[in-house]
């Protein structure tokens, strides 16, 4: 166990699309696409030992992402109902149960990035595992927060908004869409609430706004980026393989081993990796990211 690695914790679960079944959730959609951008990536999660359980382990096997921990629960495996609008835009009905096992202490060792976010880092009493790994790994680790909230399903409070700002002070960088800080930051214009998370400690906070492109709100700079249009079949994990491409791009640059400021070419190059990245799979129905290969052609 002495290579570094990514370790990302969170929810598994179905995803029912249109009566298909699909695996997913926010965490699983970016440990498998940082798997297939070939990182070596340890994954904390749960799941119920039923056949939906079963397909979960088959696809984390499948696409060599590792368990960080025992993952089974006596609760059945959690789904998510998928609709997709005209536009590709997708909403859910979820049925989460987030209850995870301790996670294997060797694995902290030898984490070179920890990536959280969505349900998982606010749904009791997961979410308790999620903030006592960040502390554990603050200062040792590059640590990814991807706040990809759920309103329906973990309210907007202030409890909620005082664990998003605690996760956002542990991190290196965040990431939030414009529909998430408009959920958290109601009152705030997005960039003000961008600011506001800057301000909490991490290096950058990015701001995703779909088709419109993104925006790395940095200590030194701000960098905008268009997204060249793509024909959207629906948005499911787009926003989980922005994650990944993110960590992909930086972990190309050596900052995790050698932290130090990016210039802003260097940010430039982050942002487009990931956008490919977002774009490729949004072209494709489900959560199905690109690998290595299609990002190099």
């Amino acid at each position: 166990m002495s290579r570094m690695h990514a370790l990302v914790i969170g929810e598994s679960l179905i995803d029912v699309i249109e009566g298909n079944e699909h695996w997913g959730g926010s965490p699983m959609n970016t440990a498998i696409a940082l798997a297939r951008l070939e990182r070596h990536t340890r994954f904390a999660t749960c799941f119920g030992d039923d056949e939906r359980g079963h397909q979960i382990r088959e696809q984390l096997r499948a696409e060599d992402v590792h368990l960080a921990n025992d993952p089974l629960t006596k609760e059945p495996t959690s789904t998510a109902i998928a609709t997709v609008a005209p536009d590709g835009s997708a909403t859910y009905e979820i049925d989460l149960n987030w209850q995870p096992h301790h996670i294997d202490p060797r694995v902290l060792e030898t984490t070179a990035v920890l990536h959280i976010g969505s349900i998982a880092a606010l749904l009791g009493p997961g979410c308790d595992l999620v903030e006592n790994t960040a502390k554990a790994l603050q200062g040792k680790a590059w640590i990814s927060y991807d706040l990809n909230l759920r309103p329906n399903l973990t309210g907007c409070g202030i409890d909620v908004v005082n664990r998003v700002e605690r996760l956002a002070a542990l991190s290196t960088l965040v990431k939030a869409s414009d529909q998430d800080l408009k959920a958290l930051y109601p009152h705030q214009e997005i960039e003000a609430a961008a600011q506001h998370l800057l301000r909490l400690g991490p290096k950058a906070v990015v701001v995703t706004r779909g088709p419109k492109g993104s925006t790395w709100y940095g200590q030194r700079f701000t960098v905008p980026i268009a997204a060249p249009p793509v024909q959207v079949v629906d948005s499911i994990a787009a926003g989980d393989t922005f994650s990944a491409a993110l960590i992909d791009a930086l972990w190309d640059m050596h900052i995790f081993e050698a932290p130090r400021p990016l210039t802003f070419p260097e940010v430039e190059r982050v942002l487009t990796h990931a956008t490919k990245a977002a774009n490729i799979t949004v072209t494709r129905e489900g959560a199905d990211p690109p690998r290595r290969s299609e990002m190099t052609d």
